[in-house]
């Protein structure tokens, strides 16, 4: 739905970022399902202040990012990438653990090149 309050349309992402549904951030937040709902199928719709508090510590976000989009900080990033590395079961850490050193790899190449 392109009518996404700016608010929920970042909840939306963090959540497909997390392969969660609205029934998993129900169950995370302990926001009934029927409240929250709505902010996905309303234009317009989001949630109160209380209800985005929980989201926030739900996804492991900093409130300031749900509630007004301000980018996350380094060590902020690292936390989060922890937080999801401990939820993983062992074949995703191994993907995870992988996909870091590809990335390592390929910036010490590019700074290699460089010299």
């Amino acid at each position: 739905m392109s009518d996404l309050h700016p608010i929920t349309a970042r909840i939306q992402s963090l959540m497909e970022g997390r392969g969660w549904k609205k029934s998993d951030l129900a169950a995370q937040t302990g926001i009934p399902y029927q409240r929250l709902n709505p902010w996905f199928t309303r234009a317009n719709a989001k949630p109160n202040a209380v209800d985005l508090v929980a989201v926030a510590g739900a996804l492991g976000v900093p409130l300031r990012h749900i509630a007004h989009g301000e980018p996350l900080s380094a060590e902020e990033q690292r936390e989060m990438i922890i937080r999801a590395y401990d939820q993983l079961p062992p074949d995703g850490r191994q993907q995870l653990a992988d996909y870091a050193q590809f990335l390592s790899d390929r910036d010490s190449l590019k700074h290699e090149k460089e010299k």
